[in-house]
């Protein structure tokens, strides 16, 4: 905790907060000069645009520019009738695990045309939107020292250079991913070398707007706890603060989060859903013919753009809700909607006041069960000291959800509050976060997650090579035995270059050990890139505190990364298109018909400091060859010389991690946490073996204390442990596949030897964008898997079975039908958003 005295600044900063809510976006700012203390200056709200101080976070992304906000992205529609399913909406929802496979979700990467899933486009966005955020708040501050309103400001402040001192908040359900992703973004802005960056939680802001004001009016007092339920357009979320009472010294109260958070996709979005499903039999589509009659009047309307018009009406009439008796919902047609038999201009919905309590029930049903659910856990229990909840959000101003939770509340012996500040958020993080926090380089490995090839007999001795039964006739009798032939179940096929791969395999990349200076490695890379697509680089760096076996699988055998590590993201730019890759000397490679590549070397090699830690990446053209240490005979060592010079075109370095810039979050003390992900990622049902899913009972899998993992296919121990192998081997060259020298296990040093990276194509996914013509006809890209062994026959349904499996869907209890709501069904859609939300935070 700092003093009072440290809350005066020695030079001039702008600090600036970002509430990046889900469904609406918030900006607040200070100015403080030389000597000024942070308690004692004015916080400005900033107006993203003019006469608004909040922005719908609506948005169109090219890959290159991006369109913020209502009036411009509805410019942008106008100008672009066709062009409608490119707008983003709920991207927020992308960087929580629980949520990507949600329906919202995943039109996000449509909208872009992008695969589910791909992160890159994700930060790619977010960084071209904080530096449009970052450039609306310097213009604020340079219009406003022109226009006088802060003449004291003088004329010779730089305000492009002035430092910066920006705090991003984020829900407590996100993970240290998704706190790395913005960390990242905000690092591609545009900040400047000395700017700072604190993550902190919302609910955590929200509470040091509301709690103090609580505490004077009588409502709590020191010790108490406060639940916060955030309702957002998006999610719901939940945290319980309790407020201590400040301790000698301390220049703001402490906010710490009592037992663990909660992330609930049944946001204000979820009205939206409800009313889709109602209009699918409401009278009025009905006399229309229907929704896919519909969509024909309106000039052969898609049923999405048609649902996305829907949903931009329905928005701004449910605003209204209760208070009126009708909502009459007008959807206009596409250009060309004359030239369609009995085409219509547009087509009314009219909604009742009974439609839209049942539509708004539905939804706060939803929350209540969420909310009391949260309070009966075993460590929300105590009523005693956590009497009160606090709904915060847009939402909680319409009269009928306060309503609802009112009386839900009461039933549980709670009473609920009506937060009366404006933007908390923003007000309550600048006040309870006055100083930067500076970021303290933790101890631990880091380790590159990359595909390796084929020397898992020498290296890869954990995995298991599953059997496969088959039949042979017996010359006895005329019967049949089975008989088992080995094979190799533990690669994917790369279906770039055809190789058998172990994917998911770590090597070590630098180790911090208390007592020693950080030391950095120095990894060779032999990349794949798709002669069809433009790509990208991803390098996925994984964080352990503990040593782990060079080599070793990065995941679980339920394909889960294992808990030992924490992710690190890290994106590198696009790569040269394959003209200029043509130019520079590379050959295209093929492998059949339906497979082109360039085979690229690469380095990657990190730098570490007390301060800072960066990763180099540096591609080779195509003669280049990697040099490597001698020893004292003249021979090549398994370590790349680091002084060797070498032609590349393209090198870049990123901060993997630097003290001002924190990569973990702060929590309600001001303390740095690394979290996991709260909620855990689904199965990755399309990691299959060669020729199919491994099927096993629950006693196979466990025989011997030994089970086989469908997706990871790795040896594990009965406790999730993988087990240890003999030695393993190091790669000298991923340009000489058969040159291998005899190496070691991992030792117990707490600074283990440099392990070179195998020949291969990382798992750090060269994520292959489609956003040129490809050069030939393929499928969609994908990261370096390909579901080759998909056998449709095996999943075909004939009628009857068809009838029965809908009428077993149908009569699925509500369990099912929520998760069905969550992972996905084509029954149920998350629909577009348009406009201010009831629920827009």
């Amino acid at each position: 905790m700092a003093s009072l005295g440290d809350l005066a600044r020695h030079e001039a900063v702008l600090r600036m907060i970002l509430d990046y809510g889900s469904g609406q976006l918030k900006v607040a700012a200070q100015h403080i000069r030389a000597g000024q203390r942070i308690d004692q200056t004015e916080i400005d709200q900033i107006p993203l645009q003019e006469g608004w101080y909040t922005l719908e976070q609506i948005l169109v992304f090219d890959g290159e520019d991006i369109i913020c906000g209502t009036n411009d992205v509805e410019s942008w529609a106008a100008q672009h009738p066709n062009e409608h399913h490119k707008i983003v909406q709920d991207l927020k929802l992308c960087l929580c695990e629980g949520y990507k496979n949600t329906m919202a979700a995943k039109r996000v990467w449509e909208a872009v045309g992008e695969n589910v899933g791909n992160m890159t486009v994700i930060q790619n966005m977010l960084g071209k939107h904080f530096r449009w955020i970052r450039e609306r708040v310097v213009d604020y501050y340079r219009s406003e020292r022109t226009s006088g309103i802060h003449p004291d400001d003088g004329d010779d402040i730089d305000w492009d250079k002035i430092k910066k001192e920006l705090i991003i908040t984020v829900p407590c359900n996100w993970g240290d991913e998704a706190h790395g992703i913005v960390r990242n973004a905000a690092d591609d802005a545009g900040f400047s070398e000395g700017d700072t960056l604190d993550i902190i939680f919302e609910p955590v802001a929200a509470a040091a707007a509301d709690m103090e004001r609580m505490r004077r009016q009588g409502d709590i007092k020191y010790s108490d706890q406060v639940c916060f339920a955030d309702i957002g357009k998006g999610t719901f979320d939940i945290a319980t603060i309790m407020m201590p009472a400040p301790l000698p010294g301390e220049s703001r109260p402490r906010y710490p989060i009592v037992g663990t958070p909660l992330g609930d996709d049944a946001g204000a979005h979820k009205t939206h859903e409800h009313a889709w499903e109602l209009i699918q039999t409401h009278p009025t589509v009905q006399l229309w013919g229907g929704v896919s009659r519909i969509c024909q009047l309106l000039g052969n309307m898609s049923e999405s753009e048609f649902a996305r018009r829907f949903s931009d009406e329905f928005e701004l009439r449910k605003k209204g809700f209760p208070g009126r008796a009708n909502y009459p919902i007008t959807v206009s047609a596409k250009a060309g909607w004359q030239n369609v038999p009995g085409g219509q201009p547009n087509v009314l919905i009219d909604l009742s006041h009974a439609d839209m309590t049942m539509i708004f029930r539905s939804w706060t049903d939803r929350m209540e069960k969420v909310l009391v659910e949260y309070l009966e856990r075993p460590d929300q229990a105590d009523a005693a000291q956590c009497r009160h909840v606090m709904l915060t959000g847009a939402s909680r101003r319409n009269k009928y959800v306060a309503d609802s939770l009112k009386a839900a509340m009461t039933r549980c012996g709670r009473r609920l509050f009506i937060s009366p500040t404006e933007y908390p958020v923003t007000k309550g993080g600048l006040m309870h976060y006055p100083e930067h926090t500076a970021a303290v380089l933790p101890t631990g490995f880091w380790y590159l997650s990359q595909w390796e090839d084929e020397s898992w007999r020498e290296q890869h001795t954990d995995l298991v090579k599953p059997t496969r039964s088959r039949k042979r006739k017996s010359t006895h009798f005329g019967s049949r035995r089975k008989v088992t032939a080995p094979r190799v179940k533990n690669y994917v096929k790369d279906s770039i270059d055809g190789a058998m791969k172990a994917h998911d395999r770590v090597v070590t990349i630098m180790s911090s050990v208390k007592g020693q200076a950080p030391e950095g490695r120095l990894i060779p890379q032999l990349y794949h890139i798709d002669a069809d697509f433009k790509s990208q680089i991803v390098i996925d760096i994984y964080h352990a505190l503990e040593q782990q076996r060079e080599h070793g699988p990065l995941r679980d055998s339920n394909g889960d990364v294992r808990e030992c590590f924490t992710k690190w993201p890290l994106l590198f730019a696009d790569l040269p298109d394959w003209d200029e890759l043509v130019q520079l000397g590379f050959q295209e490679e093929s492998v059949g018909e339906d497979a082109a590549y360039y085979a690229i070397t690469g380095v990657i090699e990190t730098h570490a400091s007390e301060d800072r830690l960066m990763l180099t990446l540096s591609l080779l053209y195509p003669d280049e060859e990697l040099k490597y240490k001698k020893d004292e005979a003249g021979n090549n060592t398994n370590d790349l010389d680091p002084g060797a010079q070498y032609r590349t075109f393209f090198v870049q370095t990123k901060n993997l991690w630097r003290s001002d810039w924190q990569h973990s979050v702060l929590d309600g003390n001001g303390h740095h946490l690394l979290r996991a992900e709260l909620a855990p990622m689904p199965t990755a049902l399309h990691q299959t073996t060669e020729e199919g899913n491994i099927r096993l009972s629950q006693e196979q899998q466990t025989l011997g204390g030994m089970r086989v993992s469908p997706c990871e296919r790795t040896a594990v121990d009965g406790d999730g442990v993988e087990t240890h192998g003999p030695p393993a081997k190091r790669w000298r060259s991923p340009r000489s596949h058969s040159h291998l020298h005899n190496g070691h296990a991992v030792s117990n040093a707490s600074t283990p030897p440099i392990m070179l990276g195998s020949p291969s194509t990382p798992s750090s996914e060269l994520f292959l964008r489609n956003n040129s013509t490809p050069g030939r006809s393929r499928s969609t890209a994908t990261p370096l898997t390909k579901r080759d062994d998909y056998d449709d026959e095996k999943v075909s349904l004939n009628a009857e079975q068809y009838t029965e499996r809908s009428r077993q869907v149908s009569e699925a209890p509500a369990e099912v039908w929520e998760l069905l709501q969550r992972f996905g069904t084509p029954a149920i859609s998350l629909l577009p958003r348009g406009r201010e939300s009831v629920g827009g935070d």
